[in-house]
C-alpha cells in the first residue's frame, strides 16, 4: 500500500486554513498583566495621557499588526486615529491623549492578524476601565 504525501499536505493546508479563527479579547484592568500589557493614565486638567506597553518587540510592528484609537461621545465619532508605535525595552508603547469628557465611549484596539493566514488577535480596551477617578 503507498500513501501519497501531496494530498495529504493539501488537506493539511485545507483544514489550517478553515480551522483559522479571529480572537477578539477585552483588556481590562483586571486581566491586563494575563496579557502582559501595563496601563497607565496620567491625568492633567481636562485630558488623560494614556501609554499602553504591550509585549510587541521592534520598532516596526509586525505585517498585519494595527493600532487605533476611537474617541466617541456617546455614540458619535469624535475622532479614529491609527497610532504609531513607539519602541520601549521589552516592547511596544501607544501613547496618546484624549479630553476627559470622552473617556467613557472611547477605546484603544490592537489588532494583530497572522499573515498569510486569516487569523489573529484583536485586543481591545475601553479606556474608562484604567481611568483614574
Amino acid at each position: 500500500m503507498r500513501i501519497s504525501v501531496i494530498p495529504t499536505l493539501a488537506l493539511l493546508v485545507l483544514v489550517q486554513t478553515a480551522t483559522a479563527r479571529m480572537l477578539v479579547r477585552e483588556v481590562t484592568p483586571d486581566n491586563a498583566a494575563r496579557f502582559k500589557w501595563s496601563v497607565k493614565q496620567v491625568r492633567s486638567g481636562d485630558t488623560s495621557t494614556f501609554r499602553f506597553h504591550v509585549p510587541i518587540k521592534g520598532a516596526k510592528l509586525p505585517e498585519g499588526t494595527s493600532a487605533t484609537l476611537e474617541v466617541k461621545d456617546g455614540k458619535k465619532l469624535v475622532s479614529r486615529a491609527t497610532l504609531q508605535p513607539r519602541p520601549d525595552g521589552d516592547g511596544t508603547v501607544f501613547e496618546f491623549t484624549v479630553s476627559n469628557r470622552y473617556l467613557a465611549h472611547s477605546k484603544f484596539t490592537l489588532t494583530v492578524i497572522d499573515v498569510p493566514h486569516p487569523a489573529g488577535d484583536i485586543y481591545w480596551s475601553r479606556l474608562q476601565a484604567f481611568a483614574k477617578r
